[in-house]
């Protein structure tokens, strides 16, 4: 086990009740930028920014009474004062008897992460502004051929309002729209 925890690119911790760090691997190293001869006997209060006291007592709190804490994100602070979004679980460490002695906590940095959601949702909203207001219609259908996306243009083109036409298949939509339109041509055309 020490193994695995030694060689995970995740900061992975030990701390006794009382807050001490009494282990650190070589993830924590590389996260936070302090060595584990700089961390071990020290509080790991020293890794929370600025207003994270009240939030970090809670949890401690919720550990020494070997409460479940459920993952979460937060910030944290590195040696060079930089703050890293992560994402923390933390876990109750316990003796032979049951009696809980302390905490491990796994922190791993998601601001890779982060940016890349924050680029994706920016990215769709600029591709949904650009389908809803181009002239030409816009089908959009799942690989079963059921519409999905249905935009201004294509519910004039087709005569569909959007949320007729969500949901049904691009077939159906299709047939129903050529029967209309041969519906309103003279007999003597249709032939």
């Amino acid at each position: 086990m020490a193994a695995i925890v030694e060689s995970s690119d995740d900061a992975i911790y030990g701390w006794a009740l009382d807050g001490t760090i009494n282990s650190w691997n070589n993830g924590a190293a590389k996260l936070f930028g302090y060595h584990a001869e700089e961390m071990v006997g020290r509080s790991f209060s020293v890794l929370m920014t600025p207003g994270q006291e009240a939030e970090a007592k809670r949890r401690l709190e919720s550990v020494r009474r070997g409460e479940r804490v459920e993952p979460f994100q937060s910030e944290r602070m590195r040696k060079d004062g930089s703050a890293v979004e992560v994402s923390v679980t933390i876990a109750a460490v316990r003796n032979r008897n049951g009696d809980v002695v302390g905490g491990a906590t796994i922190a791993r940095d998601i601001t890779g992460w982060r940016q890349a959601d924050e680029a994706l949702r920016s990215s769709e909203e600029r591709t949904r502004r650009i389908i809803t207001t181009a002239r030409d219609a816009f089908v959009g259908m799942d690989d079963a051929g059921v519409i999905t996306d249905w935009n201004h243009s294509a519910e004039v083109a087709f005569g569909w309002s959007r949320e007729e036409a969500i949901g049904k298949p691009l077939a159906e939509t299709i047939r129903v729209r050529l029967r209309r339109s041969d519906a309103r041509r003279p007999v003597a055309d249709r032939a």
